[in-house]
Protein backbone atom coordinates (compact mmCIF):
# COMPACT_ATOMS: atom_id res chain seq x y z
CA UNK A 1 0.00 0.00 0.00
CA UNK A 2 3.02 2.29 0.93
CA UNK A 3 4.60 2.02 -1.98
CA UNK A 4 1.10 2.04 -4.18
CA UNK A 5 0.78 5.52 -2.51
CA UNK A 6 4.44 6.20 -3.52
CA UNK A 7 4.88 5.97 -7.26
CA UNK A 8 1.43 8.01 -6.46
CA UNK A 9 2.60 10.57 -5.47
CA UNK A 10 5.81 10.59 -7.43
CA UNK A 11 3.51 10.79 -10.41
CA UNK A 12 1.49 13.75 -9.11
CA UNK A 13 4.91 15.80 -8.43
CA UNK A 14 6.24 14.69 -11.75
CA UNK A 15 3.23 16.79 -13.37
CA UNK A 16 3.46 19.45 -10.97
CA UNK A 17 6.90 19.58 -11.81
CA UNK A 18 6.47 19.96 -15.53
CA UNK A 19 2.87 21.61 -15.53
CA UNK A 20 4.77 24.50 -13.61
CA UNK A 21 7.31 24.91 -15.96
CA UNK A 22 4.71 24.88 -19.00
CA UNK A 23 3.01 27.86 -16.82
CA UNK A 24 6.12 29.64 -16.64
CA UNK A 25 6.84 29.45 -20.13
CA UNK A 26 3.25 31.05 -20.82
CA UNK A 27 3.70 33.27 -17.91
CA UNK A 28 7.44 34.23 -19.65
CA UNK A 29 5.81 34.58 -23.48
CA UNK A 30 2.63 36.78 -22.31
CA UNK A 31 3.95 39.13 -19.63
CA UNK A 32 7.82 38.80 -19.56
CA UNK A 33 8.59 39.08 -23.35
CA UNK A 34 6.30 41.85 -24.45
CA UNK A 35 7.67 43.80 -21.59
CA UNK A 36 11.15 44.21 -23.49
CA UNK A 37 9.27 46.35 -26.05
CA UNK A 38 9.51 49.26 -23.55
CA UNK A 39 13.29 48.96 -23.60
CA UNK A 40 13.08 50.54 -27.15
CA UNK A 41 11.73 53.84 -25.46
CA UNK A 42 13.87 53.21 -22.50
CA UNK A 43 16.86 52.76 -25.06
CA UNK A 44 15.71 55.68 -27.09
CA UNK A 45 14.76 58.61 -24.27
CA UNK A 46 17.07 56.97 -20.72
CA UNK A 47 19.90 55.50 -22.16
CA UNK A 48 21.19 57.27 -24.74
CA UNK A 49 21.25 60.27 -23.31
CA UNK A 50 22.61 59.30 -20.47
CA UNK A 51 25.62 57.78 -22.35
CA UNK A 52 26.00 60.94 -24.23
CA UNK A 53 25.57 63.08 -20.93
CA UNK A 54 28.26 61.09 -19.26
CA UNK A 55 30.64 60.72 -21.75
CA UNK A 56 30.66 64.43 -22.82
CA UNK A 57 31.23 65.21 -18.93
CA UNK A 58 33.74 62.17 -18.05
CA UNK A 59 35.06 61.00 -21.01
CA UNK A 60 34.72 57.87 -22.91
CA UNK A 61 36.08 54.97 -20.05
CA UNK A 62 33.34 56.72 -18.03
CA UNK A 63 30.69 55.82 -20.95
CA UNK A 64 31.77 52.67 -21.99
CA UNK A 65 31.49 51.42 -17.95
CA UNK A 66 28.18 52.81 -18.24
CA UNK A 67 27.31 50.85 -21.36
CA UNK A 68 28.59 47.57 -20.10
CA UNK A 69 26.39 48.43 -16.92
CA UNK A 70 23.31 49.31 -18.67
CA UNK A 71 23.71 45.80 -20.55
CA UNK A 72 24.09 43.78 -17.39
CA UNK A 73 21.38 45.50 -15.44
CA UNK A 74 18.76 44.55 -18.41
CA UNK A 75 20.23 41.22 -18.85
CA UNK A 76 20.06 40.52 -14.96
CA UNK A 77 16.33 42.24 -14.85
CA UNK A 78 15.14 40.08 -17.82
CA UNK A 79 16.66 36.79 -16.01
CA UNK A 80 15.29 37.75 -13.08
CA UNK A 81 11.95 38.39 -14.00
CA UNK A 82 11.77 35.26 -15.97
CA UNK A 83 13.03 33.36 -13.32
CA UNK A 84 10.56 35.16 -10.99
CA UNK A 85 7.55 33.77 -13.47
CA UNK A 86 8.82 30.32 -13.47
CA UNK A 87 9.93 29.44 -9.94
CA UNK A 88 5.96 31.21 -8.67
CA UNK A 89 4.48 28.69 -10.96
CA UNK A 90 6.29 25.69 -10.00
CA UNK A 91 6.01 26.35 -6.72
CA UNK A 92 2.13 27.00 -7.02
CA UNK A 93 1.62 23.54 -8.67
CA UNK A 94 3.92 21.61 -6.25
CA UNK A 95 1.84 23.34 -3.64
CA UNK A 96 -1.01 22.09 -4.96
CA UNK A 97 -0.27 18.47 -4.53
CA UNK A 98 1.62 19.20 -1.18
CA UNK A 99 -1.68 20.74 0.19
CA UNK A 100 -3.49 17.19 -0.13
CA UNK A 101 -0.96 15.87 2.14
CA UNK A 102 -2.13 18.23 4.96
CA UNK A 103 0.81 20.71 3.91
CA UNK A 104 -0.89 23.90 4.16
CA UNK A 105 1.67 26.07 3.59
CA UNK A 106 1.95 28.97 1.01
CA UNK A 107 5.13 29.99 1.68
CA UNK A 108 6.55 26.75 -0.48
CA UNK A 109 5.26 29.05 -3.21
CA UNK A 110 7.62 31.80 -2.22
CA UNK A 111 10.54 29.73 -1.20
CA UNK A 112 10.43 28.04 -4.60
CA UNK A 113 10.27 31.51 -6.80
CA UNK A 114 13.36 32.54 -4.39
CA UNK A 115 15.29 29.61 -4.66
CA UNK A 116 14.68 30.01 -8.48
CA UNK A 117 15.58 33.58 -8.74
CA UNK A 118 18.99 32.76 -6.95
CA UNK A 119 19.37 29.31 -8.26
CA UNK A 120 19.95 30.99 -12.00
CA UNK A 121 21.55 34.30 -11.50
CA UNK A 122 23.83 32.74 -8.88
CA UNK A 123 24.43 29.31 -10.64
CA UNK A 124 24.86 31.44 -14.06
CA UNK A 125 27.55 33.20 -13.04
CA UNK A 126 29.41 30.78 -10.44
CA UNK A 127 29.33 27.59 -12.53
CA UNK A 128 31.13 28.44 -15.69
CA UNK A 129 34.27 30.58 -14.48
CA UNK A 130 34.54 27.69 -12.12
CA UNK A 131 34.68 25.16 -14.95
CA UNK A 132 37.38 27.50 -16.98
CA UNK A 133 39.42 27.10 -14.27
CA UNK A 134 39.50 23.63 -14.47
CA UNK A 135 39.73 22.85 -17.91
CA UNK A 136 40.52 25.19 -20.80
CA UNK A 137 36.97 26.59 -22.79
CA UNK A 138 39.48 27.33 -25.53
CA UNK A 139 41.74 23.85 -25.54
CA UNK A 140 41.21 20.68 -27.00
CA UNK A 141 39.21 19.60 -24.60
CA UNK A 142 36.29 22.41 -24.54
CA UNK A 143 33.24 19.58 -25.01
CA UNK A 144 34.18 18.87 -20.99
CA UNK A 145 34.45 22.46 -20.51
CA UNK A 146 30.77 22.58 -21.43
CA UNK A 147 29.75 19.37 -20.00
CA UNK A 148 31.37 20.57 -16.51
CA UNK A 149 29.78 23.87 -16.26
CA UNK A 150 26.28 22.74 -17.29
CA UNK A 151 26.80 19.79 -14.47
CA UNK A 152 28.11 22.76 -12.01
CA UNK A 153 25.37 24.88 -12.58
CA UNK A 154 22.99 21.79 -11.70
CA UNK A 155 24.60 21.22 -8.55
CA UNK A 156 24.69 24.91 -7.68
CA UNK A 157 21.16 25.67 -8.63
CA UNK A 158 20.02 22.06 -6.94
CA UNK A 159 21.58 23.47 -3.43
CA UNK A 160 20.20 27.03 -3.63
CA UNK A 161 16.78 25.85 -4.91
CA UNK A 162 16.94 23.14 -2.14
CA UNK A 163 18.00 25.54 0.66
CA UNK A 164 15.14 27.90 -0.11
CA UNK A 165 12.55 25.11 -0.09
CA UNK A 166 14.09 23.70 3.24
CA UNK A 167 13.72 26.42 5.40
CA UNK A 168 10.26 25.60 4.65
CA UNK A 169 10.52 21.72 4.66
CA UNK A 170 12.35 22.07 7.87
CA UNK A 171 9.84 23.11 10.39
CA UNK A 172 7.75 19.66 9.40
CA UNK A 173 9.78 17.06 9.15
CA UNK A 174 12.57 15.13 10.31
CA UNK A 175 15.96 15.33 8.27
CA UNK A 176 14.75 18.02 5.89
CA UNK A 177 18.51 18.60 5.13
CA UNK A 178 18.27 15.42 3.03
CA UNK A 179 16.36 17.48 0.63
CA UNK A 180 19.02 19.87 0.00
CA UNK A 181 21.50 16.61 -0.56
CA UNK A 182 18.74 15.38 -3.15
CA UNK A 183 18.25 18.32 -5.05
CA UNK A 184 22.39 18.97 -5.44
CA UNK A 185 22.39 15.38 -6.81
CA UNK A 186 19.19 15.29 -8.86
CA UNK A 187 19.89 18.55 -10.71
CA UNK A 188 23.65 18.35 -10.97
CA UNK A 189 22.74 14.56 -13.07
CA UNK A 190 19.87 15.70 -14.59
CA UNK A 191 22.04 18.66 -16.20
CA UNK A 192 24.70 16.13 -16.68
CA UNK A 193 22.63 13.57 -18.54
CA UNK A 194 20.67 16.23 -20.29
CA UNK A 195 23.65 17.90 -21.69
CA UNK A 196 26.00 14.50 -22.79
CA UNK A 197 22.68 12.72 -24.39
CA UNK A 198 19.96 14.96 -25.01
CA UNK A 199 20.93 17.76 -26.33
CA UNK A 200 23.75 15.59 -28.37
CA UNK A 201 21.27 13.37 -30.14
CA UNK A 202 18.86 16.78 -30.76
CA UNK A 203 21.84 18.77 -32.58
CA UNK A 204 22.84 15.32 -34.60
CA UNK A 205 19.13 14.67 -35.67
CA UNK A 206 18.62 18.33 -36.08
CA UNK A 207 21.80 19.54 -37.52
CA UNK A 208 24.54 21.90 -36.53
CA UNK A 209 23.26 25.23 -35.24
CA UNK A 210 23.96 28.53 -37.52
CA UNK A 211 23.44 31.14 -35.21
CA UNK A 212 21.38 31.53 -31.71
CA UNK A 213 19.69 34.71 -33.19
CA UNK A 214 18.98 33.21 -36.56
CA UNK A 215 17.92 29.42 -35.45
CA UNK A 216 14.67 29.22 -34.38
CA UNK A 217 15.80 25.24 -33.27
CA UNK A 218 17.55 26.70 -30.19
CA UNK A 219 13.46 27.06 -28.88
CA UNK A 220 12.15 23.61 -29.43
CA UNK A 221 16.14 22.43 -28.13
CA UNK A 222 15.33 24.33 -25.17
CA UNK A 223 12.04 23.67 -24.49
CA UNK A 224 12.81 19.50 -25.13
CA UNK A 225 15.58 19.86 -22.39
CA UNK A 226 13.74 21.88 -19.89
CA UNK A 227 11.28 19.00 -20.10
CA UNK A 228 13.77 16.20 -19.87
CA UNK A 229 15.08 18.19 -16.71
CA UNK A 230 11.96 18.12 -14.99
CA UNK A 231 10.68 15.06 -15.48
CA UNK A 232 14.58 13.57 -14.69
CA UNK A 233 14.00 16.00 -11.34
CA UNK A 234 10.58 15.58 -10.64
CA UNK A 235 10.35 11.99 -10.81
CA UNK A 236 13.66 11.49 -8.28
CA UNK A 237 12.83 14.20 -5.96
CA UNK A 238 9.53 13.33 -5.49
CA UNK A 239 10.55 10.13 -4.17
CA UNK A 240 12.61 11.56 -1.43
CA UNK A 241 10.02 14.15 -0.55
CA UNK A 242 7.11 11.28 -0.19
CA UNK A 243 9.68 9.64 2.41
CA UNK A 244 10.21 13.05 4.05
CA UNK A 245 6.84 13.49 4.66
CA UNK A 246 6.24 10.64 6.50
CA UNK A 247 8.60 11.75 8.90
CA UNK A 248 6.40 14.54 10.72
CA UNK A 249 7.63 16.69 13.67
CA UNK A 250 6.11 15.57 16.74
CA UNK A 251 3.88 18.99 18.09
CA UNK A 252 3.30 19.31 21.46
Amino acid sequence: MTKHRQWHFGLEWLLATLGGLALGYLLIEILIYPFSFFEYYETDFVTRPLVSAIGSTWGDNAKNAFVDFSVSFSHLRFLVLSSAATGISIGLTQWLVLRRRNFQHKSWIFASMGGWILGWVISQNASWPIASVLIDSKGSNWEYHIILGYTLFGAFFGALMGMCQWLVLRRHVHQASLWILANILFWAVAAFIVETIVETTFWKIMGGPVGFFHDSRYLLEGIIADGCNGVLVGASTGVVLFRLLQRPLRRA
